[in-house]
């Protein structure tokens, strides 16, 4: 059985947005609350003219290289965790079916088929794609992968997807050759505050609150 003494939280914060400053302070209480036992490494992000999107990158690299436990969950500032997302991540965790390599479950989607998934009973299913890292659970060898890849992932990126994360992680997972779940209901939900990389749209789950599931 997994349990949060066996799993790393890393949590890059963009602390100069006081918005963001603040939904980091109410989500490191509720995890202290929910995850007895787990380690939480955060680190400042900032939005000044000095401070590049690539340093942004540099510092998710850094708190990634913390992490040493059997499982890392990347976790962004601006979400809200479901009252039994603690309870649930370590079942969930160790539940996943060992059928085929799969290395990271995420637990935030905002796909509008979701709804439907659930009230057809799928609680865990296989993304083609991946879109939005609010919160990924990981193996710490994918963690250590994504690592090494992210910034030289930037550099090489085209512009107009050097603010994006999640596709710097889903590159990760393809050239590594592991799965991505996508775990529902979402266990966290995308608070709807100002972005740290100029983001316009800002994507909500629509399972969030829609209950615990089954067991896988």
């Amino acid at each position: 059985m997994i349990t949060w003494d066996s799993i790393d939280v890393v949590i890059p914060a963009v602390v100069s947005i006081p918005e963001r400053l603040q939904s980091l302070t109410t989500l490191l209480a509720d995890l202290a609350i929910q995850c007895p036992g787990v380690v939480v490494h955060t680190i400042p992000q900032w939005t000044t003219d000095k401070y590049t999107e690539r340093d942004a990158f540099v510092a998710i690299s850094n708190v990634l290289a913390g992490a040493t436990r059997r499982w890392v969950i990347y976790m962004e500032e601006d979400v809200e965790l479901d009252p039994e997302f603690g309870a649930r991540v370590p079942q969930i965790l160790t539940e996943l079916p060992s059928t085929h390599p799969f290395g990271a479950v995420s637990f935030f989607s905002s796909d509008e088929q979701d709804k439907e998934r659930l009230a057809k009973g799928v609680y865990i299913y296989e993304r083609e794609e991946f879109f939005h890292s609010q919160c990924i659970a990981m193996r710490l060898h994918v963690a250590q992968a994504w690592q090494r890849m992210i910034v030289p992932w930037w550099d090489a990126a085209p512009q107009r997807k050097k603010r994006c994360i999640d596709l710097s992680f889903g590159s990760c997972c393809k050239e590594i050759g592991t799965n991505l779940l996508t775990y529902l209901p979402s266990l966290v939900q995308h608070r709807q505050i100002p972005s740290g990389y100029g983001h316009t749209i800002c994507p909500r789950s629509n399972t969030f609150g829609a209950g615990n599931g089954d067991h896988i």
